[in-house]
Parts: structure tokens; sequence; C-alpha cells
């Protein structure tokens, strides 16, 4: 039963001392056990069990049920999980308790009905580990999961760092550009309010529903230098209205669904970009690899403007990208507060799209400013380059422990590293013992894609074996590979120790299944420069391929059209034939009646 919030213990208020004084007097004869409790306030009972039994040294309440060496491998297990993702929750905690009392064959009072501890002991753990608290996760995609590791991470860096030494930008950064764009919805999200305590259902009112969107296109420099917005409705034409009360030399554009396409983000990269970008030259630009940023006609502009522009690694942008790490969160957070105010200041009234530039406007003249802008170059390391600035603990949640096999028995080894976008994944409980021989299977995190003629893995702090098809070689530092690198972390987990195996079954860790296909992929997978002469003529010949495609398609087309045109006319010809054959024929049936 849990015990109430103000509930105190009855048991303990004694000094530990006065009780080792009070059996020491017991001993040495020279009191009794009642005479030494009444001198020295403890326990009669309590003095006479731990004489009796021989406990001298031992807290006043009753002992945890685990030692401390065994709550510390529960407590190593719940930062584990957290560090992969898949933290746990206070039922989960109390489970695993249960099942390592029972696996471990621990003497315990947890409810064996509901097979759990309580949460009085959930509580004592916690006290014993103050370095544990309860928290609301923020929700992350098993893409981002697996793409934010020290691999894809290192490799993104290491070009950046090329790039910046080739054009020479290294301490020019009135000449580094990041763009993105984020959506604006007219149905704004509500604020924190107060209300009565223990009212159930608390209310701010909104626009509808739900609400158009917006999308806003906001590009910076890292010397703090913002260039007018530009800002994308729904329609097919743009109304005037629309344009009233935005921040000055606005760009606007209009679209099916009011988001970016490659006609619109070339329309904001000729006549918006290149227009108030200053003339020195080379520039730049880092952005996303969304599609629309990628088609052969900017990419052409771009280089004939010395315009570099360099493509993000995906799923990897909440850390890489300026703006979303310094800008956007704050900027949206204002035009929410705008939003309420305006609905405060006109009861009834409803925010509509001729509403939003005038509340889109305050709020990025408000947010907009140079010290955010500087401080997302920074955070990112893009300027000042910083290979470290993205932190270890934001890289843990790809230490998911991985058993990788691949569809063929030798796939090439320049497509290994590119796993088809439709391949089978599986995440189960497993645990891990050492592998059998004769499988192509090797422990390493998330996406980690090795070669299957030589599968090695970081040398740990003791002796891994990784077995391969052929052979069974100890594990070391893995050979220096020109490949492209693979989206996992290279730290795999250290083997369990025996004192770990007690708990094997009870603290295993999730183990990802992963079937890695030999196909490449269409989809960028990596951060590269875009403008790049290689990249341009790869696009200049899938253009010409689909080109020629779309020719003999329409080659085919025609032929199919002139061919149902020549089957139609014969058709005709052919009713026609057989009408003139009837008609002659009916036309000598009368001649010869008349004859008659």
């Amino acid at each position: 039963m849990r015990q109430p919030r103000d509930w105190k213990p009855v048991q303990g208020q004694w000094s530990q001392n006065a009780m080792m004084k009070a059996i020491k007097s017991v001993k040495d004869g020279e009191l009794g056990i009642r005479k030494a409790a009444h001198t020295y306030g403890v326990p009669k009972s309590t003095l006479q069990r731990r004489i009796k039994k021989g406990i001298i040294n031992m807290p006043a309440s009753r002992p945890p049920v685990f030692t401390k060496d065994e709550e510390a491998l529960l407590h190593d297990h719940v930062l584990e999980m957290e560090k992969m993702g898949f933290g746990l929750t206070i039922g989960d905690v109390c489970r695993i308790a249960f099942e390592m009392a029972e696996e471990g064959k621990i003497p315990h009072r947890f409810n064996k009905g509901k097979k759990r501890a309580g949460y009085d002991w959930y509580s004592g753990f916690c006290g014993r580990h103050p370095d544990l608290s309860l928290g609301k996760p923020e929700a992350l995609s098993a893409a981002r999961a697996s793409m934010l590791n020290p691999t894809v991470i290192k490799d993104y860096f290491r070009k950046l760092g090329d790039l910046l030494k080739v054009t020479g930008l290294e301490d020019k950064p009135s000449q580094i550009y990041n763009a993105d764009e984020t959506g604006f919805s007219l149905v704004h999200t509500p604020s924190k309010i107060l209300a009565k305590k223990g009212k159930r259902t608390v209310q701010a009112r909104t626009s509808a529903e739900r609400g158009e969107n917006v999308t806003a296109l906001i590009c910076g420099n890292a010397g703090g230098t913002m260039l007018p917005p530009f800002l994308i409705f729904k329609g097919q034409r743009l109304n005037p209205g629309l344009t009233l009360n935005a921040p000055a030399n606005t760009l606007f554009g209009v679209g099916s669904s009011s988001f970016i396409d490659a006609e619109l983000f070339k329309t904001w990269f000729e006549k918006l970009f290149l227009k108030h970008i200053p003339p020195v030259r080379p520039v730049l630009l880092v952005m996303d690899g969304h599609g629309a940023h990628i088609s052969l006609s900017t990419l052409k502009l771009a280089k004939s403007n010395s315009v570099h522009i360099y493509c993000l690694p995906p799923h990897t942008t909440n850390h890489t990208q300026p703006l979303d790490k310094a800008v956007f969160k704050s900027m949206k957070s204002r035009y929410n507060q705008k939003c309420e105010q305006c609905l405060r200041d006109n009861p009834g009234k409803l925010i509509t799209r001729y509403d939003f530039c005038s509340l889109f406007k305050s709020s990025y003249y408000s947010e907009i400013t140079m010290s955010n802008i500087v401080s997302g170059f920074r955070a990112t390391g893009v300027y000042p380059f910083d290979p470290n600035a993205i932190k270890e603990e934001h890289l843990q949640q790809s230490t998911i422990e991985a058993q990788l096999t691949f569809e063929d028995d030798e796939p090439p080894a320049d497509e290994i590293s590119h796993p088809r976008r439709n391949a089978t994944t599986v995440v189960e409980s497993a645990p891990t013992p050492p592998l059998p021989p004769g499988n192509i299977t090797v422990s390493t995190a998330v996406g980690s894609i090795s070669q299957p003629k030589a599968v090695q893995s970081v040398q740990p702090t003791s002796t891994t074996v990784c077995t391969t098809t052929n052979s069974t070689t100890a594990a070391g530092p893995s050979p220096p590979t020109d490949s492209i690198p693979s989206t996992s972390c290279a730290t795999p987990f250290a083997l369990p120790s025996l004192h770990r195996d007690k708990f094997q079954k009870s603290l295993e860790k999730p183990v990802l299944r992963k079937k890695i296909s030999t196909q490449k992929s269409r989809r960028i997978t990596e951060g590269m420069c875009m403008t790049s002469d290689e990249i341009i003529s790869n696009l200049e010949q899938k253009q010409r391929e689909k080109d020629e495609k779309n020719a003999l398609k329409e080659a085919r087309k025609l032929a199919r059209e002139q061919k149902r045109r020549e089957q139609e006319q014969q058709k005709q010809q052919k009713l026609a034939k057989k009408k003139h054959s009837k008609h002659t024929r009916l036309r000598g049936i009368q001649n010869q009646g008349v004859t008659h």
C-alpha cells in the first residue's frame, strides 16, 4: 500500500551510536537489556533482537532488498536505456526490480500478484540515487535517432571544413549563409495559462479547428545579417490584400499546397538571394537536402554566380541547421503570443490569411536579431568552425546494439553503404550473448553497415570476437576506408560482466535486427556540396536519360495514336464499302421488280 505524501515513519527515531553503546554495555555485563534501553533511549525489542542475532552496525530502517552493487546495475541500466531512446517509466523500473529479485532469488516483499515492486520502494530507490529524476521526453523519430551519430556527424564536419578551406571562407562570416523554411498555421498553439487548481478542463480560444498553413523561407549569414523573407500562400493568384503590413522587401509566392517546390525556390534564389547578397564572392549557402533545393537549373545558376550550396545530412537538421537551432522556436513562440493578443483585443474576430503578415512582421523583427543568428551558427559549429559543437549527449540515441545481415552473400563493396529505402527493420528485445559462429552478424550501432568479408568492430576494454562467413578474428581498430560513412555510432556496448550475468534476463537491452540491401538509394544520405562538378554532371546525365526516356515514351505514344487512326480509317473504309455494296444490291433488286 502506497503511504500518504505527509507520512513519517515512527521507527528509527534513535541514534545509531546510542544503539552501539547499548549493545556494548550489555555484552560487557555493565547493564541489562531493559536498563540499557532506558539509559541510551533505544527500543528494548530492537536491542534484544540485535544482541541475539549478532547485528551491530545496521541502519534503523528495514534494509533495502538489493545490495549497493545490485542497485548500481539497475541504476546503470536505467541510464543506458534513456541514452538509447527507450527510457523506462516508474512502472517499468518497478517491474524490472521484481524480475531481478525473482531471477536472483533475493528475498523480497514485492507484490507477486502484480509482479512489480511498490511505489515506496521506488521512492527509496530514487532517494538513494539522487541523480535520477522523472521527466517528459522529447519525441525523436527513428530516422533522426539513427542518422545523428558520430560517424555521420564526423564526416559532415570533415567535408564542411574542407569546403571552407578551399573557398577561403573560414574567417568570412558575412559570406556564409543558411536558408530554411518553416510553417506558420493560422490556428496558433495556445500558451500555458493560470487557472484554478484542480480544474480538469482548461481551454483557450483559437480561430478554428484546423488552419491554413503559410510557409516562410528565412535566410541569414553568420555575421548576423538577415535577408528579406519569402512568404508562400496557398492559391493560384496572389491577392494584393495578402501583402499588407509585411516586412520590408518581402517576396511573395503562391502554390497549390503552400509548400515550396523547385520553381518557387528558383524564384527566391534568383530574385531575392542573388539580388540582396553583397557582390563579393564566393558565397557558401548551407541548407537541407529537400528535393526543391537541388534542381539542375538552380544548381547551374548558383555555380555561375560562385555560390556553393552545401547540403546537410538528412534527419540531422535539428542540430546542424543554424536557423532551426536558435531562431525558429523563439519566432514561433512570439507569433503564438501575438495571435493570442489579437484574439484577446478583438473578441469575436477570427485570424485569416489577410492578418498573417501583420502578425508575422512583429514576431520577425523581435526575434530575428543579430545575437540569435550568430548564436545559431556558433551552436551548430558552422562559424566559428567547430567539429565538436554537437555534444556527445545528442549522439547517444544511435547507440542501439544491432545485428545486421546482408540479403546477398557477397554484396559489392561500393554499394554496401546505401540501404534500400524499403529495407525491413524490426526492433525487438533480445539478450546479448556471444554470437554463434557462421553468421554474418556483428554487434554495432543502428544503421552501421560493415564489409561482409572482414567484419570488424571498435576495440573495447576486453577482447571481442567478430564472426564472418569465412573466418573468426579478434576485433581491432578498423582499417581506413574511403567508402561513404554508415549511419551508425562506432562505439559498441561493453560485454556484460559476471556480476551482471546474474540478472541477464531482467536487464536485457533492445537489439535492432536489420536486413541490409545492396541496392543503392536515390536519396541524399550524407552532407555534400551540390554545386560540385561531379554532382552537376550526374544530374545532367540523369536529366538526359530522363529526356531520352520521355522522348521514347512520346514516340511510342504517337505511334499508338497513328496506328489507332489508321485502324479507325480502315474501319470507316470497310463500313463505307459495305454500305455501298448493300446500297448497290438494293438498287439491283428494285430494278428487277420494275422490269417484271
